[in-house]
Formats: structure tokens, C-alpha cells, sequence
């Protein structure tokens, strides 16, 4: 014990300087006397304060209630307003040239090319005739009965790969989805397994793919060059290994992808 004592220096304090602990003891006792005054004169100022007024008490107001009920409904109001407008603009159905089929798995995408024969306004020259008949700003994209749908399943890269392209890392995929630039593309999500999500942020999409129920979103891509999303819900242990990779082309250069796969 006289160890910890010399640390701490308690025996050099006890026996240097009683006469200061003393005075730190009356200090301590003579300011918690002066508190327990200050309460007690308080106290009884605030209590003789209280008996003089009158107060009145009351418990119904008409007025009062209409007030605290309607100025919430005012600022929900205001809030939910604009709130209408996107939530619609978000979900107006556009007419789209294009219709792909996402479905999730336990971990990859598929993805399914449905390409039906589309009339559509679009600038554009191009340079397969047999494939495009263009009168003015308007093109017919004839498909054949054959290459009607296109499927491929897109599996993310293993690590040699990757370093050999130079690929972003955990992001690109051995197959990628095609997209053509300045076009409505209505996708179509879904699974097979477990809840998935869709999400590629630059493009400002997240949609849940559930099993058994089809859900929605148009893509409109403004400008070309790769761009990545990866599942962005918790589906297995391999959650992280299922990336999402786009590529968006000009229109030309996409219906030479469809009719060279």
C-alpha cells in the first residue's frame, strides 16, 4: 500500500499540508450552505409569487383545435404537392423502342431483347438498307421472326480477365447490355430466386426485382461511354459479385450489335 501511496503522492500531500485540506474542507462546506440557502430563500419567493396570481385553467378550445389540425394539413399540403408531379413523371409510360427483360439470380443478370418491328421518329442515317426504311425523320425497323428476342446471361469478370481489359474492378461483367443513345428504353425487372435490385446510379434507377411480380422503369441515356451499377439488395453470399454493366451506343451502332450477335 505505501507503494501506491508514494505514486500517486498521497503521503508527501496528508503530511506537507493539512492545513490546506482544511481550508479546502471549509471552503467545500461553507459554499454548500450558501446553496442550500439561495434554494430555500427561492423556493419560498417563487411559492409566495404562485399564491398571488390567479391562474386559469381551462380545457376545450374550438379555435385552438381547428388551428393545431389545419396549418399540418397546410404544410403536408405544400409538401406532397410537388411530390405528385414527379412520383407521375416518374411512372408516365412512355412509348419506347425498345423493350429488355432484366431477371435476377442467385448471382447474375439476364437479360432478354424483345424487338418486335418499330415505326419511330428519330434522326438518323443509316447505313443498313435492308434493315431500315426511312422516310424523313421517321425509321420502320424491321426484325426478323428469328431474331426476335435475344437472350445472354452477364457474369461478372474473374480477376485475370479483368486486369487484362482494364476494367473497373468487382464492376464489369463478361457480358454487356447494349443500349442505344437518345431512346426510351422500357425495362422490365424480375426474379427467379431472391429479392435483387437493379441499380445503376448514373442513371438514377433502383428497382427491386421480386419473384413473381414485374416491375418497371424507362431509361433514357443522354450520352454514350460505359456505365456500371451493381444489385443493390442483400441476396446471398455472393451479393457483391453480381455487377450490372452498360454500354450506350448511337442507334446505328446498336442495330449493328442486334444483327451482329
Amino acid at each position: 500500500m505505501d507503494f501506491f501511496y508514494q505514486i500517486f503522492n498521497f503521503t508527501s500531500d496528508l503530511q506537507t499540508k493539512p492545513k490546506q485540506i482544511d481550508n479546502n474542507l471549509d471552503f467545500i462546506l461553507t459554499d454548500s450552505l450558501n446553496n442550500v440557502f439561495l434554494n430555500n430563500v427561492l423556493s419560498s419567493k417563487a411559492l409566495s409569487l404562485q399564491r398571488s396570481l390567479k391562474i386559469g385553467y381551462f380545457n376545450h378550445s374550438t379555435k385552438l383545435e381547428i388551428i393545431w389540425t389545419l396549418i399540418p394539413i397546410f404544410i403536408i399540403g405544400l409538401i406532397i404537392t410537388p411530390s405528385f408531379f414527379f412520383m407521375y413523371a416518374i411512372d408516365e409510360d412512355m412509348e419506347s423502342i425498345l423493350t429488355i427483360r432484366v431477371i435476377g439470380h442467385q448471382w447474375f443478370w439476364s437479360y432478354v431483347y424483345a424487338l418486335p418491328t418499330y415505326t419511330f421518329d428519330f434522326t438518323h442515317t443509316p447505313n443498313e438498307n435492308d434493315i431500315l426504311n426511312t422516310i424523313g425523320n421517321q425509321i420502320e425497323l424491321h426484325i426478323p421472326a428469328d431474331r426476335k428476342y435475344l437472350a445472354f446471361d452477364s457474369y461478372m469478370l474473374d480477376v485475370l480477365e479483368n486486369e487484362k481489359q482494364g476494367s473497373p474492378r468487382l464492376l464489369a461483367t463478361d457480358s454487356i447490355l447494349v443500349l442505344p443513345k437518345f431512346s426510351h428504353i422500357n425495362c422490365i425487372i424480375t426474379s427467379t430466386d431472391v429479392i435483387h435490385s437493379w441499380a445503376i446510379p448514373s442513371f438514377g434507377v433502383k428497382v427491386d426485382a421480386v419473384p413473381g411480380r414485374l416491375n418497371r422503369v424507362d431509361v433514357f441515356a443522354e450520352h454514350e461511354g460505359m456505365f456500371f451499377g451493381q444489385c443493390s439488395e442483400l441476396c446471398g453470399v455472393n451479393h457483391s459479385f453480381m455487377p450490372i454493366h452498360i454500354q450506350v451506343v448511337s442507334l446505328s451502332d446498336f442495330l449493328k450489335f442486334i444483327f451482329a450477335v
